[in-house]
């Protein structure tokens, strides 16, 4: 069995591999089964429909016994100051950033973290960026990318 940080390095080396610099990533989960066994599915949605399926996949894995999953898709996010309402979505946010975005769930601790890998875009030669792991996103708020 894997920690909860484990497991979402695990993820992140999974999403280098699958990374492609022309298309956007395919969102996928990783859970974990109580004997260590790992189930790995990809998700066919975006935009709203792929919140209504994370609803419905997130509640599945908890009614299968999984005992910690990760999320990962592309996704954009954007800073907002303090107690600023965020009037325009990150993904038409003019400071957006490109990101996959990792979210991690421990169901028996209640515990949740959340990374980043920054797709940086250096001269149309996209390439990820080196893990960065929090507790939370904080003032960013993310949006799941549509297009490029």
């Amino acid at each position: 069995m894997t920690s909860l940080r484990a497991l979402i390095e695990q993820a992140s080396g999974y999403a280098e591999t699958l990374f492609d610099p022309e298309s956007i990533l395919t969102p996928y989960y990783i859970a974990e089964a109580a004997n260590g066994g790992l189930t790995v599915m990809a998700l066919a949605a975006v935009g709203p429909k792929l919140d209504a399926l994370r609803r419905s996949v997130e509640l599945r894995l908890t009614l299968e016994g999984m005992r910690r999953w990760v999320f990962f898709s592309e996704a954009f996010i954007a800073e907002y100051a303090a107690g600023e309402a965020a009037q325009v979505e990150p993904v038409d946010h003019p400071e957006r950033i490109e990101v996959i975005l990792f979210d991690a769930v421990e169901v028996q601790a209640g515990r949740r973290l959340t990374a980043t890998r920054q797709i940086l875009d250096a001269g149309g030669a996209k390439r990820l960026m080196p893990l960065v792991v929090q507790r939370r996103l904080g003032a960013f708020r993310p949006s799941v990318a549509v297009g490029r």
